[in-house]
């Protein structure tokens, strides 16, 4: 038995050295695609929001051109300034997350790597069962294949 131990443990460190990369690319493109979808999400969200204060912005500039009563056209550009100022920080706002994002993102990646390269090779035949095996499989199924 020591020595069917001894080989395995060399076979799981081999088999390691070649499922690493493709474990760090599953990775790479799993995160890569949940922050793209989340990006898009919040892009999407942060451009109606702009979209409909600019519209606000015109409506009230329209109604303070169309109205004869100099307070209620004060009010209308007092409203105009307030929704082009909130368009403002709306974009404002989609700057600064996106930065924020693209900073978790990558450290997302780098401590996803550090953890996968810090995996004790005595752990190594743990990860060989069935069941990570299958688990690793499904993760796979919807990737796009290397090189796509």
């Amino acid at each position: 038995m020591g020595i069917a131990n001894a080989v395995g443990r060399e076979l799981m460190k081999i088999v390691w050295k070649v499922l690493a990369p493709i474990l760090i690319e599953l990775l790479e493109k799993g995160l890569k695609y949940v922050f793209h979808k989340v990006d898009e999400l919040f892009t999407d969200l942060m451009d109606r929001r702009r979209h409909e204060a600019d519209s606000k912005a015109r409506e009230a500039r329209e109604q303070a051109e169309a109205t004869d009563d100099p307070i209620e056209a004060a009010r209308q550009r007092g409203r105009e300034e307030v929704w082009k100022e909130m368009s403002d920080h709306y974009k404002l706002d989609t700057a600064q997350l996106k930065a924020e994002l693209i900073r978790l993102k990558t450290q997302s990646e780098s401590q996803g790597i550090e953890s996968l390269d810090s995996i004790p090779s005595k752990q190594l035949p743990a990860l060989a069962t069935p069941t990570v095996t299958q688990s690793i499989v499904d993760s796979m199924q919807g990737l796009e294949k290397p090189g796509d």
